[in-house]
């Protein structure tokens, strides 16, 4: 009597946990894609390659999303306007899988991970960030484990069940910040914080308190490439490398557009000199407030500012649509913006292929010439496109909202962007409007896609978390303070037979014996001028006075 209860028992459990688990048929999956022609091109394929291997394992046909269509609401990257539509098109799904363009699923080893969780309980699952020291990018909030806020790697895939995309959905008003920077964190704030914000007490103020949201639970299967770049054993989930026979484009097609002013010239253009200057020797020009023969700037006849330099960043456009016919490209940088333009032949170690993808990593497998330019073969030149790291002004909003390249890691545009542009002569509101948004205001309304590219960075290393950069090969940093710059070069953008050796580390001032720029732009042209910090900063809380920035043990 007891074995044929025991057996019963047994019976009643498998059915239960088979009701709570289901098929990957109660799984949305959801694929976070662009809206440019050659990253919803990927995407489809990306949807098609999924349906293939979902339906010998679903009864009935896979629901997969991408965001790029006309179903998903304006602002869809910053994930949580896409709660209320999923709410209420899926109700009696069980699970809801995000993914980025680039990440790889097993689905047979995704089902067993989610045979541990039970899909009526509100979870939020993934593979789990934290900040190990207070940063910029997410407001100075405490850091360090046991301290900061738990985010998902987006890449690696991450999960939330029914009940909970339902809750978020209901309270979706409470999702009001100013500025969209980094989802990942934005989103794992929202969901741990929702029920005890209101709509005026969302980032960047100070979070509450109280916790009576959800955290992000930690699933190893959910993974992150590892060092060389491959998946690991047991991965549900990967962002495996990828090349493409796409030619880069050839560097004489590209212009780079050094804003910067007097006051800089000394403590921060020969840093660019000495750094990745070089690279882009014959292809360069400096941009400032007045014309300083020993630094090879021209004055492009536009007052400096403290900060926003909208004229000036407008007026380099202007310049290069004028004056630099045979270029398809141009690179608008911060003067204290780092770039990693060359690559060694066959350095493919530390390839990034979780960020890269997300630029479509058309990048020849050889990895014989120029990275930045690298990226740019896999684009038209005629399909206007504005890259970087894309921002957004309350771009949850929709229409109400905006998105924008931030300035500072670098905003590059095509020639039919810089056209349409111009053609409509687009003025500034004054002069130290922020140069970045005007531009993304501009190709909201021209069209001009916009494309979000993780290789490129706001802010210094030690903003972002030292996983996520040692599985990518970065393409900017902004900033010399407080990492020192020439650190900064060597340790993420430098290639390995740079003959940068002899540079050395700066301080709060440059060495005395400081050289001024050797070696002048070509074309037979003047650089222009823009301010230092170029675009602005949209984060404008800073860290309280007595707190200190903890040092990471792998700081620079």
């Amino acid at each position: 009597m007891r074995r044929s209860t025991g057996w019963l028992g047994f019976v009643f459990s498998a059915f239960l946990l088979s009701s709570v688990v289901g098929d990957l048929e109660d799984v949305v999956f959801i694929v976070v894609s662009q809206n440019h022609p050659l990253h919803s091109a990927i995407a489809e394929h990306k949807k098609n390659f999924w349906r293939e291997r979902l339906v010998p394992l679903t009864k009935n046909e896979p629901v997969i999303l991408l965001t790029h269509e006309a179903w998903a609401p304006s602002g869809a990257w910053t994930i949580a306007p896409l709660f209320p539509v999923l709410s209420k098109q899926f109700a009696a799904a069980k699970w809801f899988f995000f993914a980025s363009e680039e990440t790889e699923v097993d689905f047979h080893k995704l089902k067993k991970v989610l045979e541990r969780y039970d899909f009526r309980e509100p979870l939020f699952l993934g593979h789990a960030l934290w900040d190990t020291q207070p940063t910029i990018l997410h407001h100075y909030v405490p850091a360090g484990r046991g301290e900061a806020l738990v985010y998902p790697h987006f890449p690696s895939g991450w999960l939330l069940s029914s009940p909970l995309l339902h809750r978020a959905a209901s309270v979706l008003h409470k999702f009001n910040p100013n500025f969209n920077i980094d989802p990942q964190y934005e989103l794992a704030s929202f969901l741990k914080y929702m029920s005890s914000l209101d709509a005026v007490s969302f980032f960047p103020e100070a979070p509450p308190r109280s916790n009576d949201g959800v955290l992000l639970t930690h699933v190893p299967e959910l993974c992150m490439a590892d060092e060389e770049g491959g998946a690991k054993r047991g991965c549900a989930t990967s962002c495996p490398q990828r090349t493409s026979g796409h030619a880069p484009v050839d560097l004489t097609a590209v212009w780079f557009a050094v804003k910067t002013c007097e006051k800089y010239h000394h403590a921060r253009l020969p840093v660019l000199a000495q750094t990745w200057g070089q690279d882009a020797a014959g292809s360069i020009g400096y941009y400032s407030d007045v014309e300083d023969p020993a630094y090879f700037t021209s004055n492009i006849g536009v007052p400096n500012t403290e900060q926003g330099h909208c004229r000036k960043t407008m007026a380099i456009i202007h310049k290069f649509y004028r004056d630099y016919l045979h270029r398809q490209w141009l690179v608008i940088v911060d003067d204290d913006t780092l770039l990693r333009l060359l690559c060694d032949v066959n350095e493919i170690g530390g390839f990034s292929p979780c960020c890269l993808v997300t630029i479509l990593c058309f990048y020849p497998p050889t990895c014989s010439v120029r990275q930045l330019v690298s990226v740019l073969g896999g684009y038209s030149a005629s399909i206007p496109t504005l890259m970087g790291e894309v921002y957004g002004y309350k771009a949850h909003l929709g229409d109400d909202g905006s998105a924008y390249v931030t300035g500072g890691g670098g905003m590059v545009l095509n020639r039919a962007a810089a056209t349409s542009i111009v053609d409509r002569d687009y003025q500034c509101p004054y002069d130290s409007y922020p140069d970045d948004m005007f531009l993304g205001l501009v190709a909201k309304q021209l069209g001009i896609h916009l494309v979000h590219s993780t290789a490129f960075h706001q802010c210094q290393p030690r903003d972002y978390p030292i996983s996520t950069l040692m599985i990518k090969v970065a393409i900017s940093f902004h900033r010399h303070q407080p990492q020192d710059p020439f650190t900064i070069y060597k340790s993420f953008l430098m290639r390995a037979s740079s003959p940068v050796e002899d540079i050395k580390p700066i301080t709060s001032s440059p060495p005395d014996d400081t050289k001024p720029i050797t070696q002048s732009p070509t074309d037979g042209t003047k650089p222009i001028t823009s301010s230092p910090t170029g675009g602005i900063n949209p984060i404008t809380s800073s860290p309280p006075e007595n707190s200190k920035l903890q040092q990471r043990n792998y700081e620079l």
